[in-house]
């Protein structure tokens, strides 16, 4: 299958001609760009589209967002991030969704990305309190599905939640406390022997996916963990993606 534009302004990224729009044809065969040039004359058995007054450029990357985030657009505006996180990830946490809002749920981020021109995205997809290798499955499927490329994570944290709030043991009352922080927290060996079965299942699919390893925060995570992610970063040769000084309530409380 082939398909050629004619005389749009193509936008390189480089090459002999720099980083400035040039007027000129771009042919297509099958999922590659195989020609770019001046005029490229006739293409036998080409569909020909008319590119004027249209740009063709490099697909965009979103280098962070979380899909677990898709649905609050709009609800918590303009709140410092510390008083945001309260409202958007209740510390007590709510019911699980399920699989299958997942699945919708990263589409739409698939879907809303392409149309924006978005290509690549890296999706520090947030799951707590569980680490599932069928929920993070339904993320890898949607975007196989979408025809995105993306880079995915199990956003992990260990520490509990009230640690890694300032001033949070100052105010929040004894029994609430107690609550919060009951339960097991996720070890650095727990957390590698899962990521390793994610690279074996899903790590590569479709040639275009690929898991990384992303550890919340530095505030948000133990050394034993913190230590995990960077061995299996380096062994996999993948990205190490996390969030560091964020707001100015990080940078105080972590100098």
């Amino acid at each position: 299958m082939k398909t050629l534009f004619r005389k749009a302004q193509i936008l390189a990224m480089g090459g002999p001609r720099g980083e400035e729009p040039f007027e000129g044809d771009l042919l297509i065969e099958d999922d590659c760009i195989a020609a770019i040039g001046a005029d490229l004359g006739e293409i036998r058995d080409a569909t020909v589209l008319d590119g004027r007054d249209r740009l063709i450029m490099p697909g965009l990357v979103n280098a962070h967002l979380h899909s677990s985030e898709q649905f609050f657009k709009g609800r918590y505006e303009r709140m410092p991030l510390e008083v945001w996180l309260l409202y958007a990830y209740p510390l007590l946490m709510g019911p699980e969704i399920s699989e299958r809002l997942i699945t919708l749920r990263s589409m739409l981020v698939a879907i809303e990305s392409l149309k924006s021109g978005v290509t690549t995205i890296c999706d520090d997809f947030f799951d707590p309190p569980t680490l599932s290798l069928e929920r993070i499955g339904a993320v890898f499927s949607a975007y196989e599905a979408a025809g995105i490329r993306a880079n995915v994570s199990n956003s992990i944290i260990n520490i509990a939640p009230l640690d890694a709030l300032p001033f949070a043991r100052e105010i929040v009352p004894p029994e609430l406390q107690r609550a919060l922080d009951a339960g097991e927290r996720v070890t650095g060996a727990v957390y590698a022997d899962y990521c390793r079965k994610v690279f074996s299942t899903f790590h590569g699919r479709a040639g275009r996916l690929r898991y990384m390893i992303s550890p919340s925060a530095p505030q948000r995570c133990t050394m034993d963990l913190l230590e995990a992610c960077a061995a299996l970063a380096t062994t996999y040769a993948v990205p190490f993606h996390t969030h560091v000084l964020e707001t100015k309530t990080q940078a105080v409380t972590g100098s």
